[in-house]
């Protein structure tokens, strides 16, 4: 087993609620979601940055809310009452486009003209697509997930299966879950309450289709797609799902009492440190059934809030700093993120021979191929809408509900919301 936090990062920061301190000189705020996962990788950056520039001080803001719609939606409160913003902000991709909208983030053409400057910096070709928002330049793509399916191995081998041979498909997976939950542990947990319903749609797109339609006007799951994905759901809560919070799945699953485990791959260094007593712990990609499908990719990326030319050269330079090849080397091996620099990917003496040794952290990197935009609601009610979703998914997966009766009901709950939205 390897020690995913081997390095105590001292703490240098307080967490100031919906709140930002005026930046006075070299100073540089600096806000972040998931802050349970990337405190130690955030500290690690700001006391770096200042040691490589004694003339400025970061201050680092975690966000305070555990689900990454509510960050955002306190952060948009925040410019409705006149309040401070951070001058870099660490958000979900899917979030950017909101910041857009509302004009907080800045474009950041005069860095980044085109592809070839990141390809300069040693970051990966796809870095460039990922931090374009309608065709402009907008936020430096810093890291990326992807849905995935963990495996108690011991539990694996006590039902005859092997960890050299892990299913891949839906079918085999949720047999093995059913084999493991006539026993003392539970099947499984799908991790439905992932921020803006990211594996139900990453169940969508790896059908073929998605939340919602092209132009983003209607939903884009009333279909026998919409309907299989429920289907899913259904034999998955058949396979022994229990509904519980994420963070007691995690525990569940690192203390050896869950067979299978489907999340994020960001959760990849917390479930194996927590599991390195309890349980051997390997990974599978995400199923993708259709050959049109495709998963969402999840991850951060760092956008410039600040106005002033001289706090954005600053700002801009901080980004560079954290994409750097030796940060995302500790990125990676903290976490589970896929690093979005090349260099260090490549590196054997960074993470080239690390994802040899350690096969788990390359799930991210082998679906980037087949990874497409994270397709979220926006407008208004998009955090209504998400939770409509949520609870029908509930439904299903606890078997209250069968996905027949489910369906239109789904989408007729939450078209109304999107039309109120317009």
């Amino acid at each position: 087993m390897i020690k995913t936090k081997a390095t105590i990062f001292a703490v240098f920061t307080a967490v100031v609620p919906n709140m930002f301190m005026a930046a006075h000189g070299s100073e540089l705020n600096v806000s972040y979601v998931g802050a349970s996962v990337t405190r130690p990788v955030h500290e690690a950056i700001a006391r770096g940055f200042m040691n490589e520039n004694p003339g400025i001080t970061v201050n680092l803001f975690p966000s305070n809310h555990a689900d990454y719609r509510d960050h955002v939606n306190s952060m948009l409160r925040e410019t409705m009452i006149g309040g401070r913003l951070p001058d870099i902000a660490f958000e979900g991709y899917h979030a950017a486009p909101t910041y857009v909208e509302r004009g907080i983030a800045r474009p950041l053409d005069q860095f980044v003209p085109n592809s070839n400057v990141l390809e300069d910096l040693g970051l990966g070709s796809f870095t460039y697509q990922m931090g374009l928002v309608d065709g402009q330049f907008i936020g430096m793509p810093w890291a990326v997930s992807s849905p995935a399916v963990y495996f108690n191995t011991e539990l694996v081998e006590s039902v005859g299966g092997s960890p050299d041979s892990l299913p891949m498909d839906w079918d085999g997976i949720i047999s093995l879950a059913s084999e493991i939950d006539i026993g003392p542990a539970t099947g499984i947990y799908f991790d439905y309450q992932l921020t803006d319903n990211f594996l139900f749609v990453a169940l969508l797109q790896s059908l073929g289709a998605n939340l919602l339609s092209d132009d983003e006007s209607e939903v884009g799951f009333d279909s026998e797609i919409g309907l299989k994905a429920l289907q899913v759901l259904r034999t998955i809560g058949e396979a022994g799902q229990v509904d519980m919070s994420r963070n007691q799945a995690l525990a569940a699953f690192s203390a050896g009492s869950i067979g299978v485990l489907v999340t994020s791959t960001s959760y990849l260094g917390n479930v194996t440190e927590l599991a390195e007593e309890e349980a051997s712990v390997s990974t599978g990609p995400f199923p993708i059934p259709s050959t049109d499908g495709h998963v969402p990719a999840g991850g951060n990326i760092g956008l410039i809030f600040a106005r002033d030319s001289e706090t954005q050269e600053i700002a801009w330079r901080y980004l560079q700093y954290a994409t750097s090849p030796h940060v995302q080397n500790t990125l990676a091996r903290e976490t589970g993120y896929m690093p979005v620099s090349a260099e260090a990917i490549n590196d054997p003496q960074l993470l080239g021979n690390f994802y040899i040794e350690n096969p788990n952290y390359r799930i991210a990197a082998s679906q980037l191929p087949r990874s497409s935009r994270f397709q979220v609601f926006t407008g208004r009610h998009a955090a209504e809408a998400s939770a409509i979703v949520q609870e029908h998914i509930r439904s299903v997966i606890t078997l209250k509900r069968t996905p027949e009766q489910v369906l239109p009901e789904l989408v007729q709950d939450v078209t109304a919301v999107l039309r109120d939205s317009e």
